[in-house]
């Protein structure tokens, strides 16, 4: 489906996140040797959105968000504006119709990149777009 491309829309407009991370928010990778933080957001997984008459005619996208920053304070920021910009939203965002943005889980986690320590966290979003 296009959720993850309704949340890159979402969170490159988004003034309190872009403050943060200026244009710093990718689709599955990095450029090497980009400076923090910065945000990746994947697609995990499409679960059908059932219907009693017949096939699925919307899915829900599960998107991943991984805001990556230097210090753990950062991070926290980060993590927070990103949840505030996309939690319990919908619109039409770069032409593509959003039914409705849940929050589903976050977890912590940290990791080297480029001999840096990197603070993150893996934000789990359920996206419902307008087939």
């Amino acid at each position: 489906m296009n959720g993850e491309y309704a949340v890159l829309n979402i969170l490159k407009n988004n003034a309190a996140v872009t403050l943060i991370v200026s244009d710093r928010i990718y689709l599955d990778e990095v450029p090497q040797l980009d400076v923090m933080p910065f945000i990746v957001i994947e697609e995990s997984d499409i679960e059908p959105f059932s219907t009693k008459s017949g096939a699925s005619g919307a899915d829900h996208d599960i998107i991943n968000v991984f805001p990556y920053a230097a210090t753990k304070k950062e991070l926290k920021n980060l993590a927070a504006a990103v949840r505030a910009a996309l939690d319990d939203i919908s619109g039409t965002f770069n032409g593509i119709v959003v039914v409705n943005v849940m929050f589903r889980n976050q977890s912590s986690f940290s990791e080297k990149i480029n001999n840096r320590k990197a603070y993150a966290k893996d934000q789990e979003y359920q996206v419902r777009v307008k087939a």
